[in-house]
């Protein structure tokens, strides 16, 4: 016969049993077009995720115990993102 446990993990809730707060998140983007010889265009982008810096939980664990309904994954800190594209 195995060994005495000490603790026993137990999954009390189904995976989409249970929903946290609603995730309010603000992007915005700022986009400049610029026509180019031969019939090209340019397209210079400027984006800007979580705006706000909310921090909303998305994933909790679901496990009965010492840890039950911690935050495991939380919205990204603020990102900036520069892009661009070329139509020819």
């Amino acid at each position: 016969m195995a060994g005495n446990k000490a603790s026993v993990t137990i999954n009390v809730l189904t995976p989409g049993a249970m929903y946290g707060d609603t995730v309010n998140q603000l992007d915005w983007r700022a986009s400049k077009s610029f026509a180019i010889a031969g019939g090209r265009k340019l397209d210079l982008n400027f984006d800007l995720y979580n705006m706000l810096n909310a921090n909303q939980n998305l994933r909790y664990n679901t496990t009965y115990g010492s840890q039950w309904l911690y935050s495991t994954l939380v919205i990204g800190g603020r990102l900036i993102k520069f892009s661009g594209q070329l139509d020819f």
